[in-house]
Order: C-alpha cells, then sequence, then structure tokens
C-alpha cells in the first residue's frame, strides 16, 4: 500500500504505511530500505540514514547503499560515499547510474578525483548499451552526456544533452 502512495506522489502517506510494515516486519531489510529512501526522497536525512543503517544491518543490498551512499555525499563526507557507491556495485554492477554516482563523488574529493574518469567510463559504457535499448529515456540520455563530459567528449556530450532536451518527459531530471 505504501508503494502505492508512492507512485501517486503521497510520500508522508507512503512513509506511514512503510513503518507500519517495518513495525510488522522488523527484520525485513527490504522494507527498512525502502523507508530509508523515502525519507531521503522526502529530505529527512536523518531518519533516512537511520532506516537504511538498520536495512544494512539485517542484510547489505544494493538500494540501501546507494541511498546510504547519496547521503554521505550530501554531507560531505566523500570518502565514506565513494566506499558505500562501491560495496553497491560490487553487489550489482550493471547499473550506470550507480557508476555515475560513485564519479560524482570521486570528483568532489580532491583526494580522489583522479579515480573518476574511470568511473564516468563505466558509467559511460553501460549508459550506451542501456540507451542502445531505451532510446526515449531522456534521462539517462542527459546522464550519458553528464558522463561524456567528465571523459573529454564534449562534442558527444552537447548532443547527447541536446537529444534529451528534445524528447518529452522529465525535463526537471534533464536540466
Amino acid at each position: 500500500i505504501g508503494y502505492r502512495y508512492y507512485l501517486a506522489g503521497d510520500v508522508k502517506t507512503a512513509i506511514e504505511y512503510f513503518r507500519k510494515a517495518v513495525e510488522l516486519r522488523p527484520l525485513d531489510a527490504d522494507r527498512w530500505s525502502s523507508l530509508g529512501g523515502l525519507y531521503l526522497t522526502a529530505g529527512d536525512n536523518a531518519a533516512a540514514a537511520k532506516a537504511l543503517e538498520r536495512s544494512l544491518a539485517i542484510v547489505p543490498n544494493y538500494a540501501a547503499l546507494g541511498n546510504l551512499g547519496e547521503i554521505r555525499y550530501q554531507e560531505g563526507a566523500y570518502g565514506e560515499a565513494a566506499a558505500l557507491y562501491r560495496k553497491a556495485l560490487a553487489l550489482d554492477p550493471s547499473d550506470f547510474m550507480m557508476w555515475g554516482n560513485l564519479g560524482e563523488v570521486l570528483l568532489a574529493d580532491p583526494v580522489n578525483a583522479d579515480q573518476a574518469r574511470r568511473a564516468f567510463e563505466e558509467a559511460s559504457k553501460r549508459a550506451q548499451r542501456y540507451i542502445e535499448i531505451k532510446s526515449s529515456d531522456a534521462k539517462a540520455i542527459a546522464a550519458f552526456g553528464w558522463y561524456r563530459s567528465n571523459t573529454g567528449q564534449t562534442a558527444q556530450a552537447r548532443e547527447s544533452i541536446r537529444r534529451s532536451e528534445a524528447l518529452e518527459g522529465e525535463p526537471g531530471e534533464v536540466a
């Protein structure tokens, strides 16, 4: 039920249902991870971190690692964020967005900025394969442009951005 409320855009009610779900099933890592993701969406990073840490204490999982990485990135804890993204990628290396997130955090960290290019190259390769299958995903094409810009492919990056802006849908994500 909580997921349906989330899909309908009612995050507050979705959180209420997921809180009830974790009360009923306190050892369900997926429910804790979902609750943490909802708190993150609502802008309550403290509650999100607690729920995500609870999920990870039950079992390491990709979604919780990625979302906790986002929180640590927002806090400026770049080394910790990079470690969390790397753990998520060890569980599932196929997600181009997670590779892009790793590139972002490495780029933001002067100590590790030299490692960002490799992460963006991985993100770019994987995004290109995804876009070949789903050529109408404006958000993915925009992200592909960002990855390309971070690997020195300026002209191709601009083309990706033009292509993403020309597609209908997700104008906020494309911007």
